[in-house]
């Protein structure tokens, strides 16, 4: 279960078939976000490490990296993945009503 099923916890709360599907494919979504992540972390050590150069030249290739871009797309992933998430809530609140409107509505406005 998501933290957001907790974070927007409704009593006596239903949820139709579209939804739990929905809640899957979010589950999904976070998950590969996190792999994701996870690879965008490895990509310039793997650049910068696989390769047999001497001390200095890695040094010299540490220095240089563009490390302002890496950190950009490394800080990319949740906002994408929190994008993501919130357009399936935006979704969902607006074809769904009643307790089951108010935990999508929930869902929409934590992704924001």
């Amino acid at each position: 279960m998501s933290s957001f099923t907790k974070y927007c916890k409704i009593d006596s709360l239903e949820l139709s078939a579209e939804s739990v599907r929905d809640i899957q494919s979010i589950n999904d979504k976070l998950e590969l976000g996190d792999i994701l992540a996870t690879f965008a972390v490895a990509v310039p050590f793997v650049e910068i490490f696989s390769k047999k150069m001497k001390p200095h030249k890695r040094i010299e290739t540490i220095a240089q990296y563009d490390w302002d871009v890496f950190a950009d797309a490394l800080l990319a992933v949740p906002t994408i993945t929190r994008n993501r998430v919130n357009m399936i809530a935006e979704s969902r609140a607006f074809e769904t009503n009643g307790k089951e409107r108010q935990f999508w509505s929930c869902v929409e406005k934590a992704s924001r």
